[in-house]
């Protein structure tokens, strides 16, 4: 797939199947290494994996670092997995990884329950402030 994250306009390429993303060192084994001097990114931060389906491809996040990433300003704890679409930005310390799709023709899998969750967060916020107002 054309699947990648871009990070400080540096573009880091996911394949099929289960790969981890962790900080850049010389001792680590992930697949995808992003830098990071401030070492707030564990080596071994995070899993993704890209899975192909009758509906395009779909692409998982797991997290499994210490210090959490943020999805559409949500963070995420230990061991919790989301669905990724074309465009999410995910946020860690300082580095923004964004999911960049090359080819126009590939199709990803859009990620229903966690558009539904976005969706219900902001018609809570929205009820809080009407309540707060009255």
């Amino acid at each position: 797939p054309k699947l990648s994250f871009v990070v400080n306009n540096k573009s880091y390429q996911l394949h099929l199947g289960e790969q981890w993303v962790g900080r850049q060192s010389p001792n680590s084994t992930a697949e995808v290494q992003i830098p990071d001097s401030t070492c707030y990114m564990s080596k071994q931060h995070a899993i993704v994996t890209v899975t192909i389906t009758a509906n395009g491809y779909k692409v998982t996040f797991e997290e499994h670092g210490k210090n959490p990433t943020s999805l559409q300003n949500v963070p995420l704890i230990a061991d919790d997995i989301v669905w990724l679409n074309v465009g999410d930005c995910l946020v860690h310390w300082l580095a923004q990884m964004l999911l960049k799709m090359k080819s126009q023709h590939t199709r990803l899998q859009r990620a229903p329950i966690f558009q539904m969750y976005k969706l219900f967060k902001k018609n809570i916020s929205t009820n809080n402030r009407r309540s707060r107002n009255a």
